[in-house]
């Protein structure tokens, strides 16, 4: 079977879920990517070279409707799979149905019209007003959401999302087999860098407030050790945010660019704690970050907090604290880089369960039923 992936904007990090899904529909069926390009092409972290992708450009109101069509005229799969009730994916997806006939599914990993509700209905409202010309903008993300129930079916990566829009959850997922520590020499990679003498604390993604970056800082400020440096990777150009960790944090910081997927493994083998801490806010209470099941399947202990899903995920195999509390973490960090046979014990266990629950060959279960029971081909 030929399945198209729609994504919503193949230049952010929202393309990371098409990525997974790609990986693991490939195993068994031609997978096709099309979207459109808000920003500076493909985003860095997908540039594999493992897919084509199919893109377009993305434009404002009343111009996107043209290079929607375009998105149209190229899918040729058997079915549609859209990223994201938006539409620039979703909403594409619902037209082609109409016109083509073809099975829709939605597949839902954030919660959008979150992103907005920690603003004042007169705020989201000027917001609108501003932005109503992109295509994406709140107003249509509110019809999206209503429209969700027209697709064939729903897929879904958190509890949240699950009981907010019905169907079927389907967790985000690593390929346990290429994010294997046994693949990787730490101490090598280490001393490649220069950083032997330091234990590192990794955070890994795209930087924001929300996830808990200036706390976890702070907790390693309050260690007072000099041998222990925060490690962020997935810094971009003229982040202001970046920039504040780095007037406050000084010698405690390393920060990294992003880069390839490919190359994630190769990061995560060199860090002692994987940090992970989530701020309880409207848009990371149905979040369940990715970086969670790299991190798992390269058997690292993870430090997280109260949000969402996040203590089932590491319930045996990692350590979670209330959200701002700062003294917790701190401890937190101090006592795994302490124990060192109690983090190796984490990081095995939660290498264990991303296999059992998160691996590729997991979610290729669930989407195999999924499959039979709609009456698609496998």
């Amino acid at each position: 079977m030929k399945i198209t992936i729609l994504g919503h904007d193949l230049s952010n990090n929202s393309l990371a879920r098409v990525y997974v899904l790609a990986k693991v529909l490939s195993r068994k069926h031609t997978v096709q990517i099309i979207g459109p390009v808000f920003g500076d092409g493909i985003w860095t972290p997908c540039q594999t070279g493992e897919f084509s992708f199919i893109q377009v450009v993305g434009k404002k109101y009343p111009f996107f409707l043209a290079e929607a069509k375009k998105i149209i005229d190229k899918i040729e799969g058997d079915l549609v799979y859209a990223v994201t009730p938006q539409p620039s994916s979703y909403g594409v997806g619902l037209i082609n149905k109409i016109i083509h006939q073809t099975p829709l599914i939605l597949d839902i990993d954030d919660w959008q019209v979150g992103f907005y509700l920690h603003q004042s209905r007169l705020s989201r409202f000027c917001n609108s007003l501003r932005h109503i010309l992109y295509p994406n903008a709140y107003p249509y993300l509110l019809l999206m959401e209503r429209l969700t129930k027209y697709a064939n079916q729903v897929t879904s990566v958190s509890n949240f999302l699950q009981k907010k829009f019905g169907g079927i959850k389907l967790p985000q997922g690593r390929d346990t087999d290429f994010c294997n520590p046994e693949r990787f020499n730490k101490e090598a990679l280490k001393e490649e860098r220069q950083l032997s003498n330091y234990r590192l604390v990794m955070f890994l993604g795209t930087p924001r407030s929300q996830k808990g970056l200036e706390e976890t800082l702070e907790a390693i400020i309050r260690l007072k050790r000099n041998d222990v440096k925060l490690m962020i990777i997935g810094v971009t150009k003229d982040n202001t945010f970046i920039n504040h960790l780095a007037q406050k944090g000084k010698d405690k910081l390393l920060l990294f660019g992003m880069c390839s997927f490919n190359d994630i493994p190769k990061y995560l083998s060199m860090a002692d704690i994987v940090v992970l801490p989530q701020r309880e806010t409207s848009w990371t209470i149905g979040q369940v970050p990715s970086k969670f099941f790299d991190a798992m399947a390269m058997a690292k202990p993870i430090i997280s907090t109260k949000v969402s899903e996040i203590p089932e995920i590491l319930a045996g195999c990692g350590l979670v604290v209330d959200t701002n509390d700062i003294e917790a973490l701190s401890k937190s960090i101090s006592y795994l880089l302490e124990n060192e046979e109690e983090a190796i014990r984490l990081g095995k266990k939660a290498r264990e369960k991303c296999i059992q629950e998160y691996s590729f060959n997991a979610l290729e279960k669930i989407i195999d039923q999924m499959f039979k029971n709609m009456g698609l081909e496998n």
